[in-house]
């Protein structure tokens, strides 16, 4: 009788945890499509459209393939949030991405 009580108990906790797990990878995903939503708006744009709607980024450089590459930096809950624009030799937006972005 312990034995099956036992093994009721670890089904049941499994079930609630892979549940949990679930509405976890559900969430992310939805936070991961809203993020990639909002910055792929801004490809094919212009670098002042891009300052206009995020400001002005928190640093710039170069990338290895000699692109301008405009980085964002914000922090929520003590999570750094990073996106960064590529910007091709006309000065419009090529590439982006993010990290942290919650």
């Amino acid at each position: 009788m312990k034995k099956i009580f036992s093994i009721f108990l670890i089904t049941f906790f499994s079930i609630v945890v892979l549940s949990g797990c679930q509405a976890v990878k559900k969430k992310s995903e939805k936070i991961i499509k809203k993020e990639d939503d909002m910055l792929s708006k801004f490809l094919g744009r212009s670098i002042e459209e891009l300052k206009n709607d995020m400001g002005q980024p928190s640093e710039t450089h170069y990338s290895e393939n000699g692109n301008k590459v405009l980085v964002y930096k914000t922090t929520k809950y003590t999570v750094l949030c990073e996106r960064k624009f590529e910007v091709s030799d006309e000065n419009t937006i090529i590439k982006y991405s993010s990290n942290g972005c919650i």
